[in-house]
């Protein structure tokens, strides 16, 4: 067969169409998406440290633009740093280029929350679908779905607490998705869950005060309020491990803080120490950080040290918040109330319902002999903390001083019976049955006295012989003496005057024993004498 040469350039001719045509198709198929350019980003007023770190993010950009994973993490790092809109670019091309990656339209819709509820919400429930066991997700979605009226918000939350019960956000929003139903009691319910999660999540003791008043549990409201007010600002529990590993990111003066402070509360001191260690490094005349290390050593114990940091922040910030309060509350552990009263007062023009400062006050004021004085201070302390021993027993301790013995016993027996919300729920407090017990032997108000009540509170605490202190042997001998068995308590006072003699105790506190030995050995109990 004889095939004409102009045949033959046709077939080529279309050979060579093809072969361009399939060459096109090629490079179209894999040329990368296009991605966007990041919004102009101004570094002008960044720390330095900061600077640094976002130019070696932008560099890397750069130099790979078309990487998913290079993107995404320009977009954690602006992120962490406060450039959301350069973050939101830099995660959508990061999801351009992967897009079955759920990190980034997780951030991204985080991101969005504040900025574009619908758009957080689309892009969040799109997060569902790449993953569906990540609790905080659930969370994120369920303030969404409340926020916009669009999807089941309680189904969202009761996902989340199926994937972690230790969520305490998820009882929150529940709890005020109840609320606004009208279902109070789902609402108490979920509020004291989160609570119950977190002592100090400050929004499920608002939501707890504020159900509790309508209910009419007016005690319980007024404890929830103060609560609200001492830890306001606190977050609700939501364990997000990735959302931490953004927050990681930051390396400003406040990340840090912020850092060392959730540890300090955690209980992490080293952790703590070592976040605040590099706040102070980068400002060290930063008042918030020696604030921060005042509320760090104070923790720990370390008040000398607590003392010295906040008195520095406040010459660093006179005006600093809390600063007055720190300087009260680290002199008042100290027991140097006279030091601490100019503090205190300031502290508490800053905030009249601060419980801590009011229990310092009450104390002080205690302690000059004014317990009229102090109890209306220490009544405001245990209504915002009703389970805290030391607050209960200066209280109990006033009011006695003040004549209102009865008021005393009340209070602390409610204790040692274990009322539900009392600290002798979680088991009796051996110094508070022997405040109780030395009231209750002591006492003028005959129809109040009660010896062999005393004697019962105060027998199990001096079983052990190592255990003899003689400040509850003391007691002890006086719930005797109560009840005319003078013979027994001349025993035991004069194991207490020997013992106090060999332990050095002070000489006014060994003659106060001695009198009581006196007493008894004339058979007579004793009564302390009438308050002028």
């Amino acid at each position: 067969m004889i095939v004409k040469h102009s045949s033959v350039r046709i077939i080529v001719l279309l050979i060579v169409l093809v072969a361009v045509g399939v060459t096109a198709l090629t490079l179209r198929v894999n040329r990368p998406p296009a991605v966007q350019p990041l919004p102009t980003i101004d570094l002008s007023s960044a720390e330095p440290q900061v600077r640094a770190k976002i130019q070696d993010a932008l560099a890397s950009l750069a130099a790979k633009p078309n990487d998913a994973e290079t993107q995404g993490r320009a977009g954690m790092v602006l992120h962490a740093h406060g450039f959301a809109d350069a973050a939101i670019t830099a995660y959508s091309n990061a999801l351009l280029l992967a897009p079955r990656e759920f990190r980034w339209i997780y951030y991204r819709g985080a991101l969005l929350e504040s900025r574009d509820a619908p758009a957080a919400l689309r892009d969040l429930e799109a997060a569902a679908k790449l993953r569906d066991d990540y609790a905080a997700l659930y969370v994120r979605i369920g303030r969404m779905r409340t926020q916009t009226a669009a999807g089941d918000a309680v189904a969202a939350f009761r996902r989340a607490l199926l994937l972690n019960t230790e969520i305490g956000a998820a009882y929150v929003g529940l709890g005020q998705l109840a609320q606004d139903a009208g279902d109070l009691d789902t609402a108490l319910s979920n509020f004291r869950s989160a609570a119950l999660i977190d002592q100090a999540d400050a929004a499920a003791h608002a939501g707890i005060a504020r159900v509790a008043a309508r209910r009419g549990l007016n005690d319980e409201a007024a404890a929830a309020e103060a609560a609200a007010k001492r830890f306001a600002g606190r977050s609700s529990s939501m364990p997000d491990p990735l959302m931490d590993r953004v927050l990681e990111e930051a390396i400003t003066t406040e990340a840090f803080l912020a850092r060392s402070e959730s540890a300090r509360r955690a209980g992490q001191f080293d952790a703590a120490l070592e976040q605040l260690n590099f706040a102070l490094r980068i400002a060290p005349e930063n008042a918030y950080a020696h604030a921060a290390a005042a509320r760090l050593f104070g923790q720990r114990g370390d008040l000398e040290t607590a003392v010295a940091a906040a008195t520095r922040a406040l010459e660093l910030k006179p005006d600093l918040p809390g600063g007055a309060r720190l300087l009260a509350m680290a002199l008042g552990y100290q027991n140097k109330l006279s030091e601490a009263e100019p503090y205190i007062a300031a502290a508490l023009r800053e905030d009249p319902d601060d419980v801590e400062i009011r229990h310092i006050e009450g104390v002080r004021l205690a302690a000059l002999g004014r317990p009229v004085d102090a109890i209306g201070h220490l009544e405001i302390a245990f209504r915002g903390k009703p389970d805290d021993t030391d607050v209960r027993q200066a209280l109990a301790q006033a009011y006695h001083d003040a004549g209102r013995s009865a008021d005393a016993v009340a209070l602390l027996r409610a204790s040692i019976s274990g009322t539900p919300g009392t600290a002798a729920s979680r088991g009796v407090d051996p110094s508070v049955a022997l405040q109780l017990g030395w009231i209750l032997a002591i006492t003028s108000d005959d129809a109040l006295r009660d010896g062999a009540a005393a004697e019962a509170l105060l027998r199990p605490l001096v079983q052990n012989p190592d255990e003899r202190a003689p400040e509850v042997l003391d007691a002890l001998a006086a719930a005797l003496a109560a009840q005319g068995k003078f013979e027994e308590a001349i025993v035991l006072m004069t194991e207490v005057v020997t013992t106090a003699e060999k332990l050095g105790i002070a000489e006014s506190t060994r003659r106060d024993f001695g009198v009581r030995l006196t007493l008894y050995r004339q058979n007579r109990p004793y009564r302390p004498p009438a308050r002028p």
